[in-house]
């Protein structure tokens, strides 16, 4: 008596380790990776040249309830002048300026920095 092999039964196999395997390996990760951070510019607005022109010498940011950078200015920003102070992930932020005739200290806080906004803090 002779003894015919299915076909199909090296067909199934094969299909059952392959999904053994697809349940086995890890994922693409597309789902369990964190959500990307979004990002935002900051900008200091120096416009004491509408009132009494000031230099502004420092400007420092922290996220809220966070330790502040270091100054974000190359060097003193002139009355009337723009800088770009950097990139930021998406937050609340707090931020002080330093002015050349001393204190108080501008200060803001709760600052939203959205995705893709540019995002402007304004000295009078």
């Amino acid at each position: 008596m002779t003894h015919r092999r299915s076909a199909s039964r090296p067909a199934s196999v094969a299909l059952l380790v392959l999904l053994l395997a697809a349940v086995a390996l890890p994922g693409c990760g597309c789902c369990d990776d964190p959500e990307p951070p979004y990002w935002g510019n900051i900008y200091l607005d120096n416009l004491t040249h509408l009132d009494i022109p000031e230099f502004a010498d420092g400007f420092y940011v922290a996220p809220f309830g966070g330790p502040f950078t270091g100054n974000l200015l190359p060097a003193s920003l002139a009355p009337g002048a723009t800088q770009f102070c950097g990139t930021f992930a998406q937050d609340y932020y707090d931020a002080e300026a330093e002015m050349e005739f001393g204190p108080p200290i501008v200060e803001w806080f709760d600052i939203f920095v959205g995705d893709g906004q540019d995002t402007f803090f304004e000295v009078y």
